[in-house]
């Protein structure tokens, strides 16, 4: 389970920083397609209601701005641990919208991945 939950934290922080590297913070237009991307990819994998979409969507907003905060730090260790803050904050805001049984197939679809990822690396 703590290995989950690094994996989990791990793959945030990677996302966040992919969403500071591939953008302009001021790009509002790409912040909505990158939230929207982020609630499909979400969605095929756990079958989302309208409502766990909504939430998901607004705290995405909230977890971009405090990303993008974060890389305007200029400490490396606070940049690293406002980052690693605001992934778990995420997750655990995930974990308190999704079911359990849709927090099962989300694990289940990250580990695929993660054994995709790593035979491929070999």
């Amino acid at each position: 389970m703590k290995t989950t939950k690094i994996t989990i934290t791990v793959c945030a922080v990677i996302l966040g920083m992919g969403l500071l590297l591939a953008q302009k913070p001021t790009d509002k237009g790409k912040n909505n397609e990158l939230i929207e991307l982020i609630v499909e990819k979400l969605n095929a994998d756990v079958q989302l209601t309208d409502s766990q979409k909504t939430a998901i969507r607004e705290y995405t907003i909230t977890f971009i701005g405090k990303m993008e905060s974060s890389h305007l730090k200029t400490n490396e260790k606070e940049r690293f641990t406002s980052k690693e803050q605001a992934s778990l904050e995420y997750e655990l805001m995930l974990e308190n919208i999704l079911t359990n049984d849709q927090k099962e197939q989300r694990n289940t679809k990250m580990k695929e991945r993660e054994d995709k990822n790593s035979k491929q690396t070999k």
